[in-house]
């Protein structure tokens, strides 16, 4: 492997992480936005089936 300094991959390492995280992050808002409205319904219709 090519020599790098340590601290430039690093730097890399910790650049990627947070890209990664943040991509999980926006993801994981989206899908919470996305299943809101299912989660309602279901629990409506759970309350009409018990009512």
């Amino acid at each position: 492997p090519p020599k790098v300094p340590v601290c430039q991959t690093l730097k890399e390492r910790t650049k990627s992480a947070t890209e990664r995280s943040s991509w999980w992050i926006a993801e994981w808002l989206r899908n919470a936005v996305l299943d809101r409205p299912k989660l309602q319904t279901s629990r409506m219709l759970k309350a009409k089936v018990k009512g």
